[in-house]
């Protein structure tokens, strides 16, 4: 009787990576300095830190869009050189970014096939559709293919990104924060099959996260960072969510919460009844929503991204038109205008970011404090008033003093009669935006 045949073993495909010495440097800022970890082929290992910690420059010197200035990538054990995106593509490496990049235009097969890089110039549909079709169906899940990523769900389209490098058979993914947009259950969903896909050794992953509740339902392993330097990981089942939070803040005092005190509600400031907004595409964003905001309150608006906050506060500040509905402050009718805001003394921070992102510093200004006086025919403004309004705000809100810019040239006056070139005809994206709100603000 011959003995059956053993059965052969599944095909590792999962790749190990392994980082040394790996330091980034930009000018007096060491953003990494000596970062060395090690993630084990079909594992799904957690990257840890607080904002600022160098998780995001780590695997964007990974995935080359940052040359290193030392350090070394080992895959499999073999050290490998990687010199931008494509040369980490071709080893088998791909990244989910924070941020869709999909075409929302297009359908999921569309993306798809756009994204090979062998993609044809007349594209045989029936050909493509068929090895679509028999690719999906060796995975965990599926998304609807011929239907336009701008009418998928959240969920659908972060599952459409991961099918992305799959279907590119990239074998390392690298997920930056991939649950941010997704509600509990659907983070669970695809976190579980990227899990079991990683058990199977089809894939390594390596996610970075904030969510300690996923790090220890999905992740095998964990490398926390601290202001650029590694400093601790190990196996999950080892590790506890405190000694993991305490390698993320160090010896920072965490200060305790402060007491909730009760407090009757004040007068009603403001007032929102059965307001209705289309977004972009001209779909319902907002659909009867009303609230009430109080003298002395804090009212946060939760919810995952993409439910109608964005186009709330666009409503509120007379960037997006409202469908209908109203709108009262402090028992008044309110139509959200400069004037309006000019009259009622609110800020107008962001309110013109929209159209607004290529003005110089001078117009925003002018816009922002919304002075009649400050503008001539056809809505422009008078350059000698709105400069001088400029100079004012710049002096008062100090923006470059605050964030250690440089200051302007002696014999040269801040402001007033500087070049095309200086920040008082520069547009808020040539500048930082923590600067350009600050100066929003000093402004109104």
């Amino acid at each position: 009787m011959i003995a059956p045949a053993p059965a052969a073993e599944p095909t590792m495909r999962a790749l190990s990576l392994e980082t040394i010495g790996m330091t980034k440097i930009f000018g007096s800022l060491v953003a990494l300095e000596d970062v060395s970890i090690k993630v084990e082929a079909g594992t799904f290992h957690a990257l840890l830190g607080e904002n600022g910690a160098g998780k995001s420059t780590l695997v964007k010197c990974i995935m080359g869009f940052y040359a290193t200035n030392q350090g070394a990538v080992l895959l499999n054990g073999a050290e490998v050189p990687i010199h931008n995106p494509r040369d980490a593509r071709a080893h088998g490496i791909g990244m989910v970014y924070q941020h869709f990049m999909l075409v929302p235009s297009l359908t999921g097969a569309e993306n798809l096939v756009i994204s090979r890089a062998d993609a044809p110039a007349v594209i045989d549909w029936k050909k493509e559709m068929r090895a679509l079709e028999e690719f999906l169906s060796r995975m965990p899940f599926r998304v609807p293919l011929d239907v336009p990523v701008s009418a998928l769900a959240a969920g659908e389209k972060q599952k459409l990104e991961i099918l992305k490098l799959l279907y590119l058979d990239q074998r390392l993914l690298i997920l930056d924060e991939p649950t941010s947009v997704l509600t509990p259950g659907e983070a669970d969903e695809m976190l579980g099959l990227l899990r079991g896909m990683a058990q199977r050794n089809e894939i390594t992953v390596i996610m970075i996260t904030h969510k300690f509740r996923e790090v220890t339902s999905f992740c095998d392993s964990v490398s926390v960072l601290r202001r650029g330097r590694m400093v601790g990981g190990g196996k999950v089942v080892d590790l506890t969510t405190e000694s993991m939070a305490r390698m993320m803040i160090g010896d920072t005092q965490i200060r305790e919460r402060a007491v909730r005190g009760a407090k009757p509600p004040g007068d009603t400031m403001l007032e929102l009844a059965a307001l209705y907004a289309d977004d972009d595409e001209g779909l319902p964003a907002l659909a009867q929503v009303n609230l009430k905001v109080h003298s002395g309150e804090i009212v946060g608006i939760a919810g995952v991204s993409g439910n109608g906050q964005s186009e709330l506060v666009e409503v509120l500040s007379g960037q997006r038109q409202l469908s209908d509905g109203r709108i009262v402050i402090k028992q008044k009718p309110f139509e959200p205008n400069r004037d309006a805001f000019f009259r009622l003394k609110l800020p107008c921070e962001n309110a013109f970011a929209r159209n607004g992102d290529f003005q110089s510093v001078r117009r925003q200004c002018a816009a922002c404090c919304a002075g009649a006086r400050a503008f001539g025919r056809g809505g422009r403004p008078h350059r000698r008033q709105s400069m001088l309004r400029a100079r004012f705000c710049l002096g008062r809100g100090n923006p470059r003093a605050n964030h250690g810019a440089a200051q302007p040239r002696r014999g040269r006056t801040a402001g007033v009669g500087r070049s095309r070139r200086d920040s008082g005809t520069r547009g808020p994206r040539c500048r930082d935006v923590g600067r350009h709100d600050q100066l929003c603000r000093a402004a109104c």
